[in-house]
């Protein structure tokens, strides 16, 4: 309801659980809105781990210093909730008709365009 948002707005991050989603998707029919769509970055598992130790060993190298929880055993727990928790919310949006997955090893130009075109409809 806020006047920033009257065009529409983007959540990042959030729905992070299906009762969450769930949540959302009753407010916002409450409200009598929806979404245009949910939009969800596939990537490897492994290439991600990659850049992990890539970035702290580029980090460490410009004499920068590393987040606590950038690390691979961060990133690992990290990984395990998402899986357990987060993962199925992409199952709850595909139900119902809005999820739309977008390819995030591209080429960034090409994640952007395909984000953009998942937005527009």
């Amino acid at each position: 309801k806020e006047a920033d948002a009257a065009k529409g707005f983007i959540l990042d991050g959030f729905p992070r659980t299906v009762a969450q989603a769930e949540a959302l998707t009753k407010l916002l029919a409450d409200e009598k809105m929806k979404l245009d769509a949910v939009v969800e970055l596939k990537v490897d598992e492994k290439a991600l781990m990659a850049r992990i130790e890539n970035r702290a060993k580029e980090t460490v190298a410009a004499g920068g210093t590393v987040r606590a929880d950038d690390n691979p055993e961060s990133f690992k727990i990290r990984l395990d909730a998402y899986r357990e928790q987060t993962a199925p919310v992409s199952a709850y949006y595909a139900g119902i008709g809005e999820l739309k997955t977008v390819d995030g090893m591209a080429p960034i130009d090409e994640v952007t365009k395909a984000i953009n075109g998942a937005l527009a409809g």
